[in-house]
This record gives structure tokens, sequence and C-alpha cells, in this order.
């Protein structure tokens, strides 16, 4: 059961690592294009505060769309896709994967 732990640790630690990637490029994408125009995004910390409230389902997409009619819809909908429909489902896969496995030992060792 330990290297099992182990093992889902690690997945768990490769997929911090990849979501923190995503997370930092999006904040540097998102100061980048919106800094100048929208209060939101005029710091780093700030932008990366409001991916933060994109993913917990709190922002404002029409101030998005109407200063930047084009980049925002698209970053705000590829923010989502690759936050929410792949990081989440990466996630939800190891937590899976790491739950058969614990099972799979459990009725292994069992007499």
């Amino acid at each position: 059961m330990n290297a099992t732990l182990r093992n889902s640790a690690k997945d768990v630690v490769y997929f911090c690592i990849i979501f923190f990637i995503v997370f930092f490029a999006y904040g540097g994408l998102g100061y980048l294009l919106f800094g100048e125009t929208i209060k939101d995004y005029q710091n780093f910390f700030k932008t990366l505060f409001t991916l933060f409230r994109i993913i917990l389902g709190d922002f404002d997409f029409v101030t998005l769309r109407a200063n930047f009619p084009i980049t925002g819809p698209l970053f705000f909908m590829s923010f989502v896709f690759i936050g929410f429909f792949i990081l989440l489902n990466m996630f939800m896969a190891i937590i899976n994967q790491s739950y058969q496995k614990v099972k799979e030992d459990m009725e292994n060792s069992q007499p």
C-alpha cells in the first residue's frame, strides 16, 4: 500500500507542476493582453487572482468581451477549456487510478 501511496503522490506532484505552468502562463498572457485596460488584470498578482476566481466560477465576462471582442472570449474560453476539461479530468483520472489500485490491493490481501 505504501508503493501505491508513493505513486499517487508522485502523480499528484506532476499534475501540480503542469497545472501551475498552465496557470502562470495564462496569468502572464492575461496581464499582457488586458493589463492596461481592465482593472482585474492591472498587475500579475491581480491577474492570477482573477484566473483563480474564473476557476471558482466568479468572473466578469461582459467586461472582458466589451473591451476585447476577439481576444477576450478566446482567452477566456481557452482557459476554461484547458483548466476545467483537461486539467480537472486529468486530476480525476489520477484519483480514480489510485482508488482502483488500492481496491485491487485490498482484494488481493484478504484471505
